[in-house]
């Protein structure tokens, strides 16, 4: 028995030393997530597994202080920094540390604030949806049936169903029934109802009334330009596949208009190269005007100056402007009205107004011919031949104007054919409204089969009402009697009616009324069928730059609008 004894001492030393104790350190997870002004949260932890030597609670990693049993701190949300907060509370036992996982808290004592309602573009889509947006996400379980409502432009509510998405930074408002523009809806949040997720409500002066429209035409993709636009011209090619638009544009630090051109891809609108170079920006760029070959080939023309002016002419040929000069004399003159057509090749015609007489220049070859100008129907003084319109189909020229004609008062259309290398009248004037003494002012011409289209507006002479004729030629009885489309109020004349041809010939015209409680430039169209013109049809509001159908007979309009952003946006059918 004793020979063991050594034995058992051995065992006894080499047995290991016992497990040192392991703490487990918790905070409560029942502490609020959210704390507002007026409000404290309480963080207190736990420790199991043994008695610590300290236990500290730490801020995004940095200490905050030591705490003694029950181990307890209390963040006041009314001094404390505002934002989201990492708290972690570590318990030291002799060398070693142990630390709870980290709770959050966030510090809001700001009320939420509404950034807007969308959609914030012109002419939205009906299926953009109206929704207020917001600085922080919304609670949800502050959303009743009644925090928000709609009402149409007559103030008739419109039931919706509302709902919270993208986390509650959206609150979307669903009409029960399908949009039919045009129609504005006006959308109101109802205090205090909303609330972020800290509870604070969204400030009364957010809470106001704020309007969306949707236009029976919507645009067809983002504005080419975030720039403030002067003027703007846009066009089709013959096949009616390719589009382009061309500007100029002013920024707070421009002094002059910049003039840009752009052309339509299935992506959107494509900057091509500045037309004009560093050095040929001397002057200020006005009166754009652009067209499209059957082969993709841009022509830009442009006025530059005032007294004395000059016309410039460019063409694209795919990867940069090649000039074709300028058809003005080299004295300059007094510019206006300017219009261009292409031939079939593509080669140029224009049109314009200078000193009381119509210009036509057409390019050929290596230069401008001035093709027999200048042109007046009256010969007298003070009946000067503005707003002229020119066309072209196949080797037939035509060109038509306004002036008073020789024995009449008030200017009418003038319609002139270039044949015989000479000018020759196509019939007599037309007027649409003789009785009142009205002054055509602008055109629009096609060419169809030979034949001459003419659309132009009239203003009668106590500028009170204006009207927009249609007339053709019919190669038996001569112009047709004119057609009124559309009587108009308001305090200033349509703008240039717009006149395009269908696939079937059938005419199509657009123009600019005013109408509504505030009397705002609105466009519209009307086609003419077999057994007339069909009813008026709104595109929206704005300014129509140009209108045309494309191979479907879709109708495009260019629409500019008289400030930022999106001074023009091309816009079709919804």
């Amino acid at each position: 028995m004793l020979a063991c004894d050594p034995l058992r001492e051995y065992l006894e030393l080499e047995k290991p030393p016992p497990e040192p104790p392991v703490l487990t350190v918790t905070l409560d997870s029942t502490a609020p997530r959210f704390c507002r002004a007026g409000e404290s949260v309480l963080l207190s932890a736990t420790v199991e597994g043994g008695t610590p030597d300290e236990v500290s609670l730490f801020l995004d990693g940095s200490h905050v202080v030591t705490l003694s049993e029950p181990y307890r701190f209390t963040l006041d949300c009314t001094t404390s920094p505002e934002g989201t907060f990492s708290f972690v509370m570590k318990a030291r036992l002799e060398t070693r540390s142990f630390e709870s996982p980290p709770m959050s808290v966030t510090v809001d004592r700001t009320a939420p604030a509404v950034l807007g309602l969308n959609p914030q573009t012109r002419f939205p889509s009906g299926n953009e949806p109206l929704e207020f947006l917001f600085s922080e996400p919304m609670d949800p379980r502050s959303l009743q049936s009644t925090s928000a409502w709609v009402r149409d432009e007559n103030g008739t509510p419109v039931p919706c169903q509302l709902t919270l998405v993208e986390n509650g930074l959206r609150l979307r408002l669903i009409p029960d029934l399908p949009l039919k523009p045009p129609v504005t809806l006006t959308a109101e949040l109802a205090p205090p109802m909303l609330t972020d997720l800290a509870g604070n409500p969204l400030r009364a002066d957010e809470q106001f009334p704020q309007s969306v429209t949707w236009w029976p035409f919507t645009r067809t993709g983002p504005a080419p330009s975030e720039a403030t636009i002067q003027e703007a011209d846009f066009a089709s090619d013959p096949g009616r596949t390719g589009r382009v638009l061309a500007w100029t544009e002013t920024e707070a630090l421009r002094e002059r208009p910049l003039l840009v051109v752009a052309r339509w891809t299935k992506e959107g609108w494509e900057p091509l190269p500045m037309p004009r170079s560093e050095e040929e920006r001397i002057r200020a760029a006005i009166s754009p005007r652009v067209a499209m070959d059957r082969a993709g080939r841009i022509v830009l023309a442009w006025v530059e100056g005032t007294l004395p002016s000059f016309i410039y002419v460019k063409r694209f040929d795919g990867t940069g402007w090649q000039s074709l000069g300028t058809p003005s004399p080299s004295k300059g003159g007094e510019v206006s009205g300017l219009s261009m057509t292409l031939e079939t090749d593509g080669d140029p015609i224009l049109a314009w107004s200078d000193e009381e007489v119509i210009h036509v220049a057409r390019w050929e070859l290596t230069g401008w011919n001035t093709f027999g100008g200048p042109l007046e129907a009256n010969p007298e003084r003070d009946t000067p031949a503005t707003s002229p319109a020119i066309a072209t189909e196949a080797d037939q020229v035509m060109v038509a104007w306004s002036e008073i004609p020789v024995g009449e008062a008030q200017p009418q259309v003038i319609v002139w054919e270039y044949q015989n290398q000479g000018w020759a009248p196509v019939g007599t004037p037309l007027v649409g409204d003789r009785a009142s003494r009205s002054s055509a002012k602008e055109i629009a011409l096609l060419l169809k089969d030979s034949k001459p289209l003419v659309a132009w507006s009239e203003v009668s002479q106590d500028l009170r009402s204006h009207e927009v004729y249609f007339s053709r030629r019919d190669g038996l009885t001569g112009w047709t009697p004119p057609e009124a489309l559309q009587a108009l109020t308001g305090s200033s004349p349509p703008g240039t009616p717009r006149l395009a041809l269908d696939r079937n010939g059938a005419p199509w015209i657009a123009w600019e009324r005013q109408g509504g409680p505030y009397n705002f430039e609105h466009i519209v169209y009307r086609k003419r069928g077999e057994s007339g013109w069909g009813p008026e049809q709104l595109v929206a509001r704005g300014f129509l730059v140009n209108f045309q159908l494309d191979g479907q007979d879709t109708p495009w309009a260019a629409v500019r609008r008289g400030w930022t952003p999106e001074g023009v946006v091309l816009t079709r059918p919804q």
